[in-house]
C-alpha cells in the first residue's frame, strides 16, 4: 500500500488501494479527457500528469475548434486522440436535452459532420486518432449506429452512469463507457464526491470485476482541487501492482 493513503482519507484513494489489493487479478483502467480544441496551459498539464505516472490518457477532441497550435503541441507525443462529436453544437430542439445528433436532423448533414470530423482528426494527427466516437453530453440515438458504423467509426464511448448497449455490439461496434467522472457539474465544475466513487468502484472490484474501468475528466474545467486528486489517483493505478492502465487502442481496435 501507499503511505500517503493508508489512514482514511478524504478522497476516497484509500477504499481503491484497499479493494485493489485484495483483487485475486490485476484491474484494468483507462482514461478517457474531453472537449480537447484549443492549446492550454491545462492541456500540458494533461499531458505531462500521464507521461509522469505511465498513464495513457485518450483525448476527445473537437474536430472543427481544434486550433494549430494545439494540434503541433500534440505532434509526436504517445497517446491516443478520440473523436468528440464534430463541433459540440446542441442541434436539439428547444426544450429537448442537449444533443449534437438528435433524429430531428436531416440524416445527411449528420451523415457529413460524422465523416468529415473523422477525416478532420485522421488528416490533423494520423498518428493518434483511432475512430472511436464520444457523442458531446453522451447522447447519440441507438437507430444511428449503423450510420456511425458507415462513416468508419469502430468504437463508441458514452455515459458514466449507461451501462454497454448491446445495440451498438449488434451494428459491429465496440462500446466502452466512461465509468467515473473525477468532475461534478451542478453550480459549476468542482470535484465530484469522490469517497462514494470510490465505494461505487470498489463494491465492483470486490465482485470479481476486472474492467477496463474508465476514469473521466475534462481538463479546459479543472480547479486545484481536481489536479490535485488527479495526481494522486494515477500516481496510484499507475504504479499498483493489481492496476493496469491500458490505452483506448488496446480495447477498441
Amino acid at each position: 500500500m501507499f503511505g500517503f493513503i493508508r489512514r482514511a482519507s478524504t478522497d476516497g484513494l484509500d477504499i481503491i488501494d484497499r479493494a485493489l489489493e485484495r483483487a485475486k487479478a490485476p484491474v484494468r483502467f483507462w482514461w478517457r479527457d474531453d472537449d480537447a480544441g484549443a492549446h492550454s496551459a491545462a492541456l500540458e498539464r494533461l499531458l505531462s500528469l500521464s507521461q509522469q505516472n505511465r498513464a495513457p490518457v485518450s483525448v476527445a477532441v473537437i474536430p472543427a475548434r481544434m486550433e494549430t497550435r494545439m494540434i503541433e503541441a500534440m505532434r509526436g507525443r504517445d497517446f491516443d486522440v478520440l473523436v468528440h462529436g464534430y463541433a459540440h453544437n446542441n442541434q436539439a430542439g428547444e426544450g429537448q436535452p442537449k444533443c449534437e445528433f438528435p433524429l430531428s436532423r436531416p440524416l445527411e448533414d449528420m451523415r457529413a459532420d460524422l465523416r468529415k470530423a473523422l477525416s478532420l482528426l485522421r488528416e490533423a494527427l494520423p498518428q493518434n486518432t483511432i475512430p472511436v466516437f464520444v457523442p458531446p453530453w453522451n447522447r447519440f440515438p441507438d437507430k444511428l449506429l449503423p450510420l456511425l458504423k458507415e462513416c468508419g467509426y469502430v468504437g463508441l464511448s458514452k455515459a458514466s452512469t449507461m451501462k454497454p448497449d448491446p445495440a451498438a455490439r449488434e451494428n459491429g461496434l465496440r462500446q466502452f463507457d466512461g465509468h467515473f467522472n473525477v468532475v461534478a457539474w451542478k453550480d459549476g465544475p468542482h470535484l465530484a464526491d469522490m469517497p462514494l466513487v470510490s465505494k461505487k468502484l470498489a463494491k465492483q472490484i470486490r465482485a470479481g470485476a476486472q474492467g477496463p474501468f474508465s476514469i473521466v475528466t475534462h481538463h479546459r474545467d479543472h480547479d486545484e482541487a481536481i489536479w490535485a486528486y488527479c495526481e494522486k489517483l494515477w500516481k496510484l493505478l499507475g504504479t499498483h501492482r493489481n492496476a493496469h492502465i491500458v490505452r483506448a487502442r488496446e480495447i477498441f481496435i
